[in-house]
This record gives C-alpha cells, sequence and structure tokens, in this order.
C-alpha cells in the first residue's frame, strides 16, 4: 500500500513538473500497522480503558475503533474537505489532496477542525479564517459549545548537505482564533487525523513541490456531517479544476488547470 501511494505521487510530480506551476500537495493515509498496535494495546490496559469510558463525548466511538482495529478496519481516505488561500479541495480515492502553491514562505500552517469562522468584509470578500470562539457568549454568561481544533506549523529547511526536511511541530491556538493566512484547514474532528510531529526528510523527487508529511486518517466520525456543512461556504472558495490527459502507461491522468 505504502509503495503503491508513493508510486502514485510520483507519477503526479512527473506530471506536474511538465508545468511552471508549483503545487502543495497533502496525502492523507491509513496508519501504519505498528501505530494501530499501539493504540489496540492501549485498549488492553485497564487505566486507560477506564481513562477512555469517562470520555461520555466519544465513548461508543471509541469503544467502535476498538473493535473495527481488531477487525481489520480501515477507515476510508476519501471526501475530506480542505482550505487553502482561497481555494477548496476534497481527497480522492488515494487520499491526495492538491493545490497551486499561492505563498513564498518555507512555513505553512495546517488547521484541524470541524468547523471554522469566517470573517468576512461586507459579506462578500474574506478578511481571515479563524477557529470557532471559544469565549462565553454575552447575552447568558453560558459558554459556547467547544469545538476540538489543532493547529500545526511546518518549516522546510536545509540541511549544510543541502538535503531539505520537514519540521513538523504543534502550536497553541492562537487566542484571536483567528489562523495564519498561509494556513491549510482539514475540515474534519482531530480525533480522525493524526499528524506525526519531528523531522521528516523530503524526497528529491518531490522539492520542485510542496509535498508535505503523510498525515494518518484514523477514522470518519461524523465526516459525512462535516463536508455537507462544508458546502455552505463554497461560494466563498474555487474548487480545484482538473484537466484530465493521457500519459504512457496510463489511461488517463489529472492535473491541475486553475489559473
Amino acid at each position: 500500500m505504502t509503495y503503491f501511494l508513493i508510486s502514485v505521487i510520483s507519477i503526479l510530480l512527473a506530471i506536474t513538473s511538465c508545468s511552471a506551476e508549483t503545487s502543495m500537495i497533502l496525502q492523507l493515509n491509513h496508519a501504519p500497522t505498528q501505530m494501530l498496535k499501539k493504540i489496540d494495546a492501549s485498549f488492553s490496559n485497564k487505566k486507560a480503558q477506564q481513562k477512555i469510558e469517562n470520555m461520555a463525548a466519544h465513548k461508543l466511538a471509541q469503544k467502535l475503533f476498538k473493535r473495527n482495529i481488531k477487525r481489520g478496519y480501515y477507515p476510508t481516505l476519501s471526501g475530506f474537505p480542505a482550505l487553502y488561500a482561497g481555494y477548496i479541495d476534497y481527497s480522492d480515492n488515494h487520499g491526495m489532496i492538491q493545490f497551486p502553491l499561492r505563498h513564498t514562505s518555507h512555513r505553512v500552517f495546517i488547521a484541524v477542525s470541524s468547523k471554522i469562522d469566517l470573517q468576512t468584509l461586507n459579506d462578500k470578500t474574506i478578511t481571515a479564517l479563524a477557529f470557532p470562539s471559544q469565549k462565553t457568549a454575552e447575552e447568558n454568561q453560558k459558554p459556547i459549545k467547544k469545538v476540538k481544533a489543532e493547529y500545526f506549523v511546518l518549516e522546510r529547511k536545509k540541511l549544510k548537505n543541502s538535503t531539505l526536511f520537514w519540521n513538523v511541530q504543534q502550536i497553541d491556538l492562537p487566542k484571536t482564533d483567528q489562523m495564519k493566512k498561509i494556513s491549510i484547514v482539514l475540515l474534519t474532528s482531530p480525533k480522525n487525523i493524526v499528524i506525526p510531529t519531528g523531522d521528516f526528510f523530503i524526497d528529491p523527487s518531490q522539492q520542485q513541490h510542496y509535498v508535505l508529511p503523510p498525515i494518518y486518517v484514523m477514522g470518519n466520525l461524523n465526516q459525512a456531517k462535516t463536508t455537507i456543512a462544508a458546502a455552505s461556504i463554497l461560494p466563498f472558495f474555487e474548487t480545484i479544476d482538473r484537466t484530465t490527459i493521457n500519459t504512457p502507461n496510463i489511461v488517463k491522468q489529472s492535473i491541475i488547470s486553475n489559473q
């Protein structure tokens, strides 16, 4: 499976390289077997099990996840909406999300949240994306239902021998709730996604494009609902257009055609 996904990315990069357009590519993957075993082992631990039982909001989901792991269950990789630089794209059957690169910084941020707030000018132009406010409603002083979210910063760095790598770190949510303009937003619950932190070597064949480190899909909790809700923000974003072309040994292949 891993070799197949690498091959798919390599083919895409080879085709995209024919164009002057540089791409930002996210690859959603199924979790490695070792990661699944580690999670499954945590369920076998009585203390960990008790802790999970106390998580009322996701009690049933966690039990189902444990059962599905033992059955060899793998969540679907397709249908995850993502936002970046005024564009919206959805992960394909292989978990791939692709955008035309629209910033020059070596850093990029990834926000993971099932909901976002759009800060607009005259309800027509987006000025910023923001995490749902966690503040108290002024009318009744009752806390607004908290939406779980995570925020990561990825920086492209270079060693003395010119080897490129990504450094990935999780960071606190901004106090103002406002995201950085160079943010990619994955519209899903953080419980569905694992973004490993640390340093990740960049393959020389991927250096022309911004191919981000792998992201692991652990589940599809409420994903259909989140994807449907994302339709309400479509008027503010440009969908990614792809042109189908013929390539050697492949019947059809698509590339981004947005200008």
